[in-house]
Parts: structure tokens; sequence; C-alpha cells
């Protein structure tokens, strides 16, 4: 339905455009709702009112769903300005249901006052008004949030990072003659790992098997960048410290490689955890794995061929989001542990060469 409207206008997403009917309407409806108590009982106000509700909600909604296609389409996001948008997201869809609500007991309480031809000063008009104000705290929390993504963090305005500023980032904070073992902090907050061809010690020190392990380290070839995993099944290796909001990003090069390469978030043991993972048969899943159950919560077509790629996760609260090359391909929502290891899944056969690991918290609390 959005892609056929986006033909019409040169609007990058149609979210822009949308947003305004839910915040000029709530505004208006509230108006007419002081008029109708002012004046004891106005059918004509009465009933511009509810009507003007149902249309706010009927315009948050839309807004709502134009959001989360807007959403994909900006692709991965540095830390801040993703868990703003997490934040953003959370608040419009409260601000949909909440609109929705008020916009039912308003129609109630026309067409029951409609019977007698009268208005009644009651708990249930108070509860009305009291709630229309409470909702329009929360159409202005959400346009705050919303304004702070464009103005602040820049996003649908200038090119976000993405992959390429990450090998900037890495090459400016070391030396090329000084590539670490170990994770270094960049002044983001990021950590990053930028491993060194056939260093056997970091299956242990850095990659840390859970369970059977059924990768070695291939000796390094002259010239080579990264470390160079031979798989011949199916391992998970997690690494150091535990995250709870946090994106991972993995450049790497699977081209032979035959099987499944996957990141995981919140991961505790071999049981629990997110994954975004991707197969060499051209499938990406965004997936819940809970004990013995796993729930797949999106699902698209991509490939692992074509050379070095980088796979991005996003975990934040309950919104997950799988990249490849800074564009989303997955997104979906669901409840996972409140933190847990991040991780590298292989299953499969073939050579994989990691290039870069990053790791960077995100501050859901300070969505600003």
């Amino acid at each position: 339905m959005f892609d056929g409207l986006l033909a019409l206008t040169a609007l990058p997403n149609l979210h822009p455009a949308l947003v305004h009917f839910p915040v000029a309407l709530s505004v208006v409806a509230l108006l007419f709702d002081a008029v109708a108590w002012i004046r004891r009982y106005s059918a004509a106000a009465d009933r511009s009112a509810a009507a003007l509700w149902v249309l706010a909600a009927a315009g948050a909604g839309a807004a709502y769903f134009a959001g989360r296609a807007a959403a994909d389409g900006v692709g991965a996001l540095p830390p801040a300005a993703e868990a703003t948008l997490t934040s953003h997201a959370d608040a419009g869809l409260a601000t949909a249901a909440a609109l929705t609500l008020l916009a039912l007991l308003r129609v109630w309480i026309v067409r029951r006052d409609a019977v007698e031809a009268r208005g009644r000063r009651d708990a249930l008009r108070i509860v009305a008004l009291l709630g229309a104000l409470t909702v329009q705290g929360l159409v202005a929390y959400t346009a705050d949030l919303g304004g702070a993504l464009v103005f602040r963090h820049g996003v649908a305005v200038s090119e976000p990072p993405g992959h390429a500023a990450l090998s900037a980032m890495i090459t400016t904070s070391q030396h090329e003659s000084e590539k670490p073992r170990r994770f270094i902090q960049l002044d983001d907050g990021s950590m990053v790992w930028k491993p060194d061809p056939g260093n056997e010690a970091a299956l242990g020190e850095i990659l840390n098997p859970v369970g059977a392990i059924a990768v070695r380290v291939a000796k390094a070839a002259a010239g080579s960048e990264g470390l160079s995993l031979l798989a011949s099944g199916r391992t998970l290796l997690v690494l150091p410290d535990s995250w709870e909001d946090v994106q991972i990003e993995l450049r790497m090069d699977a081209s032979e490689f035959d099987g499944t390469v996957a990141l995981g978030a919140r991961v505790a043991g071999d049981s629990t955890g997110g994954f975004f993972r991707v197969r060499s048969d051209g499938t990406a899943q965004l997936v819940a794995r809970r004990a013995a159950e796993e729930e797949a919560l999106d699902e698209a077509r991509f490939s692992l061929s074509g050379g070095v790629k980088t796979l991005g996760l996003s975990a934040v609260g309950r919104h997950w989001k799988g990249f490849v090359d800074g564009v989303t391909i997955v997104h979906g929502h669901g409840e996972f542990p409140v933190s847990g290891r991040a991780a590298l899944l292989i299953d499969g056969a073939g050579k994989i060469r990691l290039i870069s690991v990053r790791i960077s918290p995100v501050d859901a609390g300070n969505s600003h």
C-alpha cells in the first residue's frame, strides 16, 4: 500500500507526511471536548470531538506502520540513534493504542447521550477528558523523539556511518602494524577486534566455544587480512563480556563456505538468545531461541556469496534487526533475556575469514 503511494511523491517514505495528522487532529479534538464540557452539552461539538478522535487514531495507526517501513529503509544506525529510534517506535505504538481506546470511549459516550439528547458531566466524561490530556502528552513525547531523530541524529537527512565508517574507525584508531589480538575500545564506547592472521590463540581467548567445537584456525597466507577458520560442523563461539542493548557487526568473507553463519546477542549457554543467520542457500532469518524451542521472527532472501560482507545485529529491548552492509534485511520483535553474550554461530563446511568484529553498547535509557 505504501509503495504505491510513494510513487506519487518525492518523499523517501510516507512517515513524515502522516505524522502531522494525529498531532493536529488530537489538539483540535481536545478543543472540541473543552467546548462540549464548558457549554454543558453541545451535540455538534460532542460529535465533532468524537469524529476527530477517530480520525486521529486512524492517522496514528497509519503513521506507526509507515514508520516501521521507514525504519527498515534507513538501515544500520549509530547506537545513540538506534536507541532513539526504538524509543520513538515504542512511543508511537503506545500513542496509537491510547488514541484508539480514547476514540472508542468518545464514540460510546456520544451514542449514549444522543439517546437522552443531553450531556452528562459524569465520571465517564471526566475519564475521557483526563485520557485526552494524557494522550496529548504521549503525542508530544512521540513527536519530540521523532524530532530528535531528524534534527539531532540526522536520520533520513544525512548518510549513516554504515560499514564503511566502521572500517575507517578501526584504521584510524590504531597503526596498521599494531593489529591487536584483543578488543580495543573506541572513543564512542564501541569495542573492536581486528584479528591477526593465523592467530590460533584467538580460539579460547576471544572466540570461546560453547559445547562441541568443529572449527580450527587455518594457516595464514602471505598478505592475508583477518583470521581464517576452517569449519566442519556446528560451533557456537561466544565473545567476552555480557551485554544488554547492543549492536554487533562482523566483517567477513564466506565465499568459500557452505552452510550457515549467524550473529547472536543476549546468548546464554547454548539454548537461549536471538540470532541473525544467513545461509548459503540464500535464506536470511531472525530467530529467537528459548530452551529447546526456536521461533522465526522474520525471514528474507539473501545470499552469503559475493566476497567481503558486513553482517550486523541490533538488539534494543524487544526490537531486533539484521543488516547486511548497512541495509536492513530482517526486523522482528520478541521477548529475550535482559542480557547475555554476543556470539558467532557457524554451521557448515569450508573457510570463513573474519576481518573485524565490533560490539557497540546501546544506551536505551538515554534516547535523546
